[in-house]
């Protein structure tokens, strides 16, 4: 995902953001930032083991692309459960969640702003 902002080259490494604690309503959400800032970052985006997102349905004002590394998550509205290997693609402003974890959950997640007014390109 790109918008021309420029961001430092950086090879593999451990990543050096801390696992911080999602804004409320969330409860046992963690995000890790790889890269970036705001909307547009990668990260990795943690439920410990009955974590949720709270009780109302979520939009942002940007792109978010979601590839679930481990566990399962379910979408409070839909039944959906997002499981490893599993991706999901949401353009800004769709609505989606709440979200809980039973047993836990991670994931990568990509953010880009919603001045790229399609979606992003995907790499050759």
């Amino acid at each position: 995902m790109g918008t021309g902002r420029a961001r430092p080259a950086q090879e593999f490494a451990e990543p050096a953001g801390p696992w911080v604690p999602a804004p409320a309503p969330a409860r046992g959400v963690w995000n890790r930032v790889l890269g970036g800032e705001g909307d547009d970052a990668a990260l990795l985006q943690r439920y410990e083991p009955g974590g949720t997102s709270g009780t109302e349905v979520l939009r942002h004002e940007h792109w978010e692309e979601v590839y679930v590394l481990s566990g399962a998550l379910t979408d409070l509205t839909s039944g959906v459960v997002a499981t490893a290997g599993t991706y999901a693609f949401r353009p800004p402003g769709m609505p989606h969640g709440p979200y809980r974890s039973e047993g836990g959950w991670e994931a990568l997640v990509t953010t880009c702003p919603a001045a790229a007014t399609t979606r992003p390109a995907a790499a050759d």
